[in-house]
This record gives structure tokens, C-alpha cells and sequence, in this order.
């Protein structure tokens, strides 16, 4: 109830963002404990309230806990909800932590949902030192912090719009697991998500360009004896070159940016080995 309290005057003042760490299971009082069972995303005070925020157009980010290694090693409520974007942890070399908590939900989704570095996650301790410190605490505000970011620079989406596609750029979108959820997100790739690009992981096709940065053309080999389609696409999305099977200059597609204003462009090339996408820096 202090949480829902909370989270009504959070955002009676414009919050859009909510980061919690906290997961409930057991109480002072046992008669109000909650139980695996409950955790269903429809059961308890906390969850009930952050899915109405999150109805409301608040993206609300939660730790996972760290109850993996314990008898209880289930995610805690809000974290079951099912807008309730949920931060299980890492190492640092993308392996799980071992006191990450673990779903799935009771009726089955996945849980957490992704994860972030919460193992070893550098804090400034004083003015001469930094501490490291463990939990999924950590892991949650750099989700939300880096979500917050992704958000702002694609402000004309909606909260779930922006939940949906950071799931869908985590590397084991594919194939979750109870310990890792969807994976860790990458958020070059979410961009790409919603803005409508889809499929660019693991095509096996690299391309570069150069010269990059660039003060007018650019130039970007493609596969030989292959015919490819080309876009071009400023940052906020908005398409200003197509290119349908276009002339070759040794090998390479000519992009003219000469007349376009400096910033920052994702040049797409279709063929048919894959799809790949190259950030084109113009001066």
C-alpha cells in the first residue's frame, strides 16, 4: 500500500520512469505473506498498482532480488507483473550472478524479463575511491537509466512500445531461460526495433563505410554479385534515401550526403545474405 501511495504522487508530478528495488514475499505479520502461487501478476497489492502504472504510460523497471541461491530463489512481487520490466543481474562477463532471483511467474511467463551488470558494478565511495558493490539494486537503475535514455531519444513512442522492443534486442530473445529471461538488452538494437528494422543480429554480413566520419559521400562495399537494396534514414527515423539495386563504383555504394545537414545516419543494405545497418557520421 506505501508503494501504490507512492507511485500515485510520483506521478501526480510527471514522473515517467519508476525504478524499484525491492520484491515482497514476507511480512512481520504472516498472514500476509504472499506465496509462489501469488505471484501471477494479478494477485498482490504492489503488482496490481504497478500494472495500472504502467496502463498509465509509465515505464516501471524492478529488480528481480537476490534470493537465487536461497530455498526461495523466485522473483518477489511487483516483479511478476506483466508490464513490469524486470532486472535479474550479470557479471561482468554476462554470466548470471548466482544470487540473481529467478522466475518464471507462476502462470508461466518469463522472469526476469533481462538483465544488467549487477555484480561487481563500480560506485563512487568518496571523493578518492570507488567502491564495488553486488545486487539486482544495481542492476535495476542501469535498465532504467539506459531505458530512460532509449526512450528520449524515441519520444514519440509509447511505455510498452519501449518495454517490448528492449526485450526483443536481448541476445536470447529467441531462447530465454528462467535465470537470464530474454538476456541482456542491446540498445543499438532496440533503436532498430522500433523504428521498424527489423532482424539485424547474427546476419553474418559486415559492413563498413568510410570515409566515416564524412563531410559529403560516403562509400560502402556490398557483396559481390549480389543485388542490394539501400536506405538511408535519418536519426529520428525518417527515410531520406532509397536506393533500388544501385550502380557500383568498385564494389561499393556511393551515398551522397553533401546536401544533407550534419548529424548522424543509418545507411540499411538488403541483399540476400542478411540485412546489416551502418551509422554514417556527417560533419
Amino acid at each position: 500500500y506505501n508503494w501504490v501511495a507512492g507511485a500515485e504522487f510520483a506521478d501526480s508530478v510527471g514522473a515517467d520512469v519508476f525504478n524499484t528495488s525491492l520484491g515482497y514475499t514476507t511480512f512481520d505479520d504472516s498472514t500476509q505473506d504472499h506465496s509462489y502461487a501469488d505471484l501471477n501478476g494479478k494477485t498482490t497489492i504492489i503488482t496490481i498498482g504497478a500494472d495500472i502504472a504502467a496502463s498509465k504510460g509509465i515505464l516501471v523497471v524492478n529488480s528481480a532480488g537476490n534470493s537465487g541461491a536461497s530455498n526461495w530463489h523466485y522473483i518477489g512481487a511487483p516483479a511478476d507483473g506483466d508490464s513490469v520490466l524486470n532486472s535479474g543481474a550479470v557479471r561482468g562477463d554476462s554470466v548470471a550472478a548466482g544470487f540473481s532471483s529467478k522466475g518464471p511467474s507462476v502462470d508461466g511467463r518469463v522472469k526476469p524479463n533481462v538483465m544488467a551488470l549487477g555484480e561487481g558494478v563500480p560506485m563512487p565511495w568518496d571523493a578518492d575511491s570507488v567502491f564495488y558493490i553486488n545486487g539486482t539494486s544495481f542492476a535495476g537503475p542501469i535498465l532504467a537509466g539506459a531505458a530512460a535514455s532509449f526512450w528520449q531519444s524515441r519520444s514519440g513512442h509509447n511505455n510498452m512500445e519501449v518495454y517490448h522492443a528492449i526485450e526483443k534486442s536481448a541476445h536470447l530473445y529467441t531462447n530465454p531461460n528462467d535465470s537470464m529471461g530474454y538476456g541482456i538488452p542491446n540498445f543499438k538494437f532496440a533503436y532498430f526495433v522500433i523504428t521498424g528494422i527489423e532482424d539485424v543480429q547474427n546476419t553474418g554480413l559486415s559492413v563498413l563505410a568510410y570515409p566515416n566520419p564524412t563531410t559529403g559521400y560516403a562509400y560502402i562495399p556490398v557483396p559481390e554479385n549480389q543485388k542490394v537494396n539501400v536506405s538511408v534514414t535519418d536519426i529520428s527515423g525518417r527515410q531520406i534515401l532509397q536506393l533500388s539495386n544501385p550502380s557500383l563504383i568498385e564494389g561499393t555504394v556511393r551515398i551522397d550526403l553533401s546536401t544533407y545537414p550534419k548529424g548522424i545516419y543509418l545507411v540499411q543494405v538488403n541483399s540476400s545474405i542478411g540485412v546489416q545497418i551502418v551509422k554514417v557520421v556527417k560533419e
